[in-house]
């Protein structure tokens, strides 16, 4: 039987049939377990939609010419990106946990 996640107490664990006594795995629906922690989930999904941003909008902004700084896609693209190098940053010192 493969290893599946067993809560003991207030904490998870990886179990197996032989270290768990279970036959099968309980059936506890209600129960989810997150490998990471919450901030470092938010933290990917930003990190997500700034670059799904930086991606989409690149496709219709115009950049800046002698005449004009840009419009205001390419100053989304823009910040968008800065966003994106905080997120990672950010990612980066949680330690990705």
């Amino acid at each position: 039987m493969p290893p599946y996640w067993c809560r003991t107490g207030s904490h998870f664990r990886v179990a197996t049939e032989e270290t768990s006594g279970h036959a099968q795995p309980p059936l506890h629906t209600d129960v989810v377990a997150w490998r990471h922690s919450r901030a470092t989930r938010f933290v990917h999904a930003g990190l997500a939609l700034a670059i799904v941003t930086q991606l989409l909008i690149s496709l219709w902004m115009h950049g800046p010419d002698e005449a004009q700084a840009g419009d205001i896609l390419f100053q989304v693209h823009r910040y968008s990106g800065l966003t994106a190098t905080v997120l990672t940053f950010g990612l980066w010192a949680l330690g990705f946990g």
